[in-house]
């Protein structure tokens, strides 16, 4: 539970693309 509240990968991608912004344009 807390694994999917903490991050809900359904509704955004891991850590990776949040630090790397991969929407913006990461890697």
């Amino acid at each position: 539970r807390l694994s999917k509240a903490q991050a809900p990968v359904s509704s955004a991608p891991p850590r990776c693309a949040r630090n790397s912004s991969s929407r913006s344009g990461g890697p």
